[in-house]
């Protein structure tokens, strides 16, 4: 499935095809930056905790960066604090002011209203609302340090875990440096590197992601 969602306007939300899609099996939301890929996540997570009762404790959100962490974070936040406001018919939130976020929301909430009843409900999206801090939303990085440390002795791993790490550049730029140390000693390997590598130990960070990719390196003796 390919989606780039776009949250201008409220005709748009009360068609969202998010809101019919199934909340089981595997998913795939291809977009480009900036084109809603998180509030369309922020939509599923609601709609499991809406639609399915799931507790947000039991919910795990998995993405790329820390800046994209905080970002889902801050949106499921503000998606579960603004669908318990509507199910407590919150007088400031008038309909006829609804944005493309809220319209959705709205739909939502009236739709397993009237299915749940507004009590229960509204009660249920209260204790969301107390226990959004439970909401385990990850780097895949973290995760996996999570799972490592949190099942040591299944995954044969020590308690005390190795740092992951989720780039490799910091790593690269502190081999450079010392490669330019080492070699930089001798005038002729100092030259050489001046040489392959005219912009110094940054420039050979750039290339060494390639270079311990490579197999062989060097030809094979006669």
């Amino acid at each position: 499935m390919s989606a780039a969602h776009d949250p201008a306007s409220r005709d748009a939300a009360a068609r969202d095809p998010f809101l019919d899609l199934p909340l089981d099996g595997l998913r795939l939301i291809e977009a480009s930056a900036g084109t809603g890929k998180t509030y369309t996540l922020a939509t599923l997570v609601a709609r499991l905790v809406i639609e399915r009762g799931l507790g947000v404790g039991r919910i795990l959100a998995v993405t790329f960066t820390d800046a994209a962490t905080q970002e889902l974070r801050e949106r499921l936040r503000r998606r579960l604090l603004l669908a318990a406001r509507i199910a407590a018919d919150d007088p400031s939130l008038d309909p006829a002011d609804d944005d493309a976020e809220r319209a959705l929301t709205r739909t939502l909430v009236r739709a397993q209203a009237g299915i749940e009843g507004e009590a229960a409900l509204r009660a249920r999206l209260q204790r969301a609302t107390r226990e959004i801090d439970l909401a385990a939303v990850v780097t895949i990085h973290g995760f996996c340090a999570r799972v490592l440390a949190e099942h040591a002795l299944e995954t044969g791993q020590p308690f005390a875990a190795p740092e992951l790490i989720g780039s490799e550049r910091e790593l690269h730029d502190e081999i450079a440096v010392d490669l330019w140390r080492a070699f930089g000693d001798d005038a002729g390997d100092a030259e050489l590197l001046a040489l392959q590598w005219p912009g110094g130990p940054a420039a050979l960070a750039a290339d060494l992601g390639a270079l311990l990719r490579t197999p062989l390196l060097l030809p094979a003796a006669p």
